[in-house]
């Protein structure tokens, strides 16, 4: 038996049969008819040809018609996109590589875009969702992913360092403070850091020990540095040890500190300690005298009753700071008996110096028009460095007072 068929992209076009027999009778079929001429003992050999004929045909159809099946790819809906699987589920809740890029998908099964949070580490992914590695300008702003993708924080990457942020500090180019298990050291740009030594930073001194960490509140040598590490000058240490403009400890010098008794009326008084700073009580009247100059005024005369009618002030203000003295007279009482037609009074406490708080009365406008009264003539500086029973034995152990007083 011949068997000749067509077959095109698994589906069955037509078929044509042609059955020869050794009596060379023949017999045609096809898909509507089949024709048979025959001897009468033939015919039961030709239907069992025909059976075995159909049957391949069924064969072949069935090998030559593919199954379906559709391969993994990228989907897109109005919600973004997602990746649907072969097997027709898609990945959620998860990292997966595709393509050898990685790509996030969130619960909902759509690509995660932008910064990613996993609860440990911070990503970043573009925004044709691939995972970002190396430097990257985010915003206007400079982040470091490492090759897992991960943000780097608090560290150099080379030479360029990276904040608690992430963000890239240019300014970190000369060095930057870096923080382990509350102590500090100082980072070079090189990666270096200073042992065994004093080093001026940012215009401060700090001494780092033999393992680089800064040193707080203790002695080196002559030298004080404070709780945040910088060398302490020009004030009292512990109220017992002056240190000089450079930090240096004066073994000459002797704590002035005076118990000043306050009025407080009816009979009632109480105490402070502490030490007038007549240095910089004239470091003022220079800075006052300098102002009034500069906006066209004459400066100020000084005398014995006005400075010490100040620094009384200084120090009642030390106890009550107000303009009402403690004894609930109005602050100008302390200049009875000086004749004066007008008055005017400033206060202060907390600042570290004369320029700092002359720059804190200018900013004021009731104050900054006391000093640039064109009426006044005369003026008392007064400042009082109150000893604070609170410190612990810690410098700073003073706080500073300051008064001016004007009168014509």
């Amino acid at each position: 038996m011949k068997r000749e068929c067509l077959v095109g992209k698994g589906h069955l076009h037509s078929l044509y049969l042609t059955l020869t027999m050794a009596d060379e009778k023949e017999y045609n079929v096809d898909s509507q008819e089949v024709k048979v001429q025959m001897k009468k003992g033939e015919k039961k050999n030709m239907w069992k040809k025909l059976v075995a004929a159909c049957l391949s045909i069924c064969m072949l159809v069935c090998i030559a018609t593919p199954l379906t099946a559709e391969a993994a790819q990228w989907k897109q809906d109005s919600r973004g996109w997602w990746y649907r699987l072969d097997n027709g589920s898609y990945p959620a809740n998860q990292w997966k590589q595709i393509n050898g890029k990685w790509y996030y998908f969130k619960a909902n099964g759509y690509m995660a875009t932008g910064w990613l949070w996993n609860g440990a580490n911070w990503y970043y992914m573009g925004s044709d969702g691939a995972m970002r590695t190396g430097w990257q300008n985010i915003g206007g702003t400079y982040y470091y992913m490492y090759a897992d993708g991960r943000m780097a924080v608090n560290t150099y990457i080379g030479e360029y360092y990276v904040n608690e942020s992430g963000a890239w500090v240019s300014e970190a180019a000369s060095g930057t403070w870096m923080e382990q298990g509350g102590s500090w050291w100082y980072r070079h740009a090189d990666g270096s850091y200073t042992t065994n030594d004093w080093e001026k930073i940012n215009g401060s001194w700090y001494y780092f020990d033999a393992a680089g960490w800064m040193a707080v509140n203790r002695w080196i040598g002559d030298y004080y540095v404070g709780g945040d590490g910088a060398m302490l000058t020009d004030q009292w240490v512990d109220g017992i040890y002056y240190v000089d403009a450079q930090g240096k400890w004066d073994p000459t010098a002797t704590n002035l500190d005076s118990t000043y008794t306050i009025n407080l009326g009816n009979g009632q008084t109480t105490t402070v300690v502490g030490h007038f700073d007549t240095a910089y009580a004239a470091q003022v009247v220079t800075l006052l005298n300098q102002y009034r100059q500069e906006n066209g005024l004459s400066a100020l005369n000084t005398s014995d009753f006005m400075t010490n009618a100040s620094n009384i002030r200084s120090y009642e203000i030390a106890y009550a700071f107000s303009h009402t003295r403690p004894d609930n007279t109005s602050c100008f009482t302390a200049l009875d008996g000086g004749g004066y037609w007008g008055t005017g009074e400033n206060i202060a406490y907390g600042y570290a110096s004369p320029a700092a708080v002359m720059e804190g009365w200018k900013n004021s406008p009731g104050h900054n028009a006391n000093m640039l009264n064109v009426n006044f003539k005369n003026v008392g500086i007064g400042v009082f460095a109150k000893k604070n029973t609170s410190s612990y034995g810690w410098s700073p152990s003073y706080t500073y007072y300051w008064v001016q007083m004007f009168s014509y």
